[in-house]
């Protein structure tokens, strides 16, 4: 048997759990460590929901619950789906899935972006200075541009953004 004393040991419970006993036992009541989750994932919606929005995407392609927030603020329902132990687990675990796919869609998205750049500037390296340039250092130049602002902001526009669109829809649609 083991030196250390596991009488006071806490069974295994599910991912997460040990955070929100953290949590519980630092906040003065459930109350309120109800009112901090739902007011930071209500955070975390809207900026989603804003996040489509500003992209011309359809809201439901980048948070399929966002249908649940359509007649009602995003905090409300989820203060709602905490105080409701049955369906208001099944809405969240839904949620925070939505919101993971979300952020992984983003980091494919911007490997994307970076991929379709690094293809760009290597097709532009026409030049015997370039071509002897490390890859590290034609990425550096890549991505601190020398042109006036406009231009970067034209850049941005019409390769960046697009790009970004189509990576972040791809990663979405390959979500098993």
């Amino acid at each position: 048997m083991d030196a250390i004393d596991d009488a006071g040991a806490v069974p295994a419970a599910a991912p997460g759990a040990g955070l929100v006993a953290h949590l519980r036992s630092r906040l003065k009541s459930s109350r309120e460590l109800d009112r901090v989750l739902s007011s930071g994932l209500a955070r975390l919606v809207e900026t989603q929901l804003r996040f489509a929005d500003e992209l011309g995407l359809a809201r439901a392609q980048v948070l399929p619950a966002a249908e649940r927030f359509r007649d009602v603020e995003p905090e409300a329902a989820i203060k709602h789906w905490l105080a409701d132990p049955q369906d208001g687990a099944a809405a969240l675990q839904a949620l925070l899935d939505d919101l993971v796919a979300h952020h992984a869609a983003l980091n494919s998205a911007l490997d994307g972006v970076m991929l379709e750049a690094l293809d760009e500037e290597l097709a532009r390296a026409d030049s015997a200075e370039r071509r002897g340039l490390p890859l590290w250092l034609r990425v550096v130049r890549l991505v601190q541009p020398q042109q006036q602002a406009s231009e970067r902001d034209l850049r941005y526009l019409h390769l960046v953004a697009p790009a970004f669109v189509a990576a972040y829809l791809r990663a979405r649609r390959a979500e098993p």
